[in-house]
């Protein structure tokens, strides 16, 4: 789930909104079925029966199973829970995110709570309120007046997630722009390698979302990081890898970026147990070799890749041009 890609405050607000036009109240999850926005305030009914043990687990394998459902699909549901009220559960889709907005939650007539309260009320502690004090928290609407205002919401909350998407992505593509620009503005100028490294981390850090990076220079046989960033910034510092270790002897002879996803197998090569996945890229151009770009823990895809790689080069080419000057 790319949550970068999102603009969690919009959304925020277009939720709370949408809960003041159509009293229900709103939560965003992901294709993980993780909660991303909660609702400012639950359902009276649904807050109470939450606080019996019975009640919270009627509610949760109702709410699991049907957000499995929801995500496989394109339209909207409209299902009834354990209280016999209706939750409106809506995919919303663009590219790559997959999400469900659920709202909750309301009777299509006033029977349909009558009937809930005097079968069930007693079983989840609603009797502790009578069943015409509970009618002023209860949501009463028609269910086709509902059903018709659902392909609204979906098409509205789908255009916010889009422009979101598409404004980071604006975004990225000009931090992305400007950097090569200020590294290409540098070749001349008396920047030293450490700044360039440091240029490197932080921009695939930033742009790519990257969770750890790092970039190694030889010294004495054994690649050392120069500069780290992200999440396992600390555990890298401490790592120094033989010249002879197979990726990086590898990465070195093709001058080719190598990647591993075997934790395992890093771990035997002198990797710390915290390091699961690997990219090692060579800083490497026709002006010399500066030692490997380290991607951690990360998962690139064929553009970002791409774009890492050339950012490598253009990096190699201003260090060559240090040392040439």
């Amino acid at each position: 789930m790319t949550h970068h890609f999102l603009d969690i405050q919009s959304l925020t607000r277009a939720l709370e909104s949408l809960s003041g036009l159509t009293g229900l109240h709103y939560s965003l999850y992901d294709d993980r079925e993780d909660l991303l926005i909660a609702p400012a305030r639950e359902d009276a009914l649904l807050l109470s029966i939450k606080t019996h043990r019975r009640g919270q687990d009627l509610y949760n394998d109702f709410a699991d199973r049907v957000l499995k459902v929801a995500l496989k699909r394109r339209e909207p549901l409209v299902v009834q829970g354990p209280t016999g009220q209706y939750h409106i559960f809506i995919p919303l889709h663009y590219k790559e995110i997959t999400m469900v907005a659920l709202a909750e939650a309301f009777y299509a007539s006033s029977e349909d709570f009558r009937k809930f309260y005097r079968t069930q009320g007693a079983e989840l502690g609603l009797t502790t309120r009578t069943m015409e004090n509970w009618f002023r928290d209860v949501k009463i609407v028609s269910l086709k007046k509902m059903e018709e205002n659902i392909k609204d919401i979906q098409s509205l909350l789908e255009n916010l997630i889009a422009s979101g998407y598409e404004k980071r992505e604006m975004n990225k593509r000009y931090q992305w722009t400007k950097t090569i620009i200020n590294l290409a503005a540098n070749i001349k100028s008396n920047v030293s390698t450490r700044e360039i490294y440091q240029t490197i981390v932080d921009t695939v850090v930033f742009l790519f979302n990257v969770d750890t990076a790092a970039v190694f220079s030889r010294r004495d046989g054994f690649f050392h990081p120069e500069v780290a960033g992200g999440r396992r910034r600390e555990v890298l510092q401490k790592l120094r890898l033989s010249e002879k270790n197979q990726f990086i002897s590898k990465a070195y002879t093709t001058k080719s970026p190598v990647s591993a996803i075997d934790s395992h197998e890093l771990w035997h090569t002198g990797f710390p147990e915290e390091i699961i996945s690997m990219y090692l890229f060579p800083v490497y151009s026709q002006l010399g070799f500066f030692g490997f770009l380290g991607i951690f823990n990360s998962l690139l895809d064929k553009e970002a890749f791409d774009s890492v790689r050339e950012l490598c080069r253009l990096s190699a080419y201003l260090c060559g041009a240090r040392h040439l000057g």
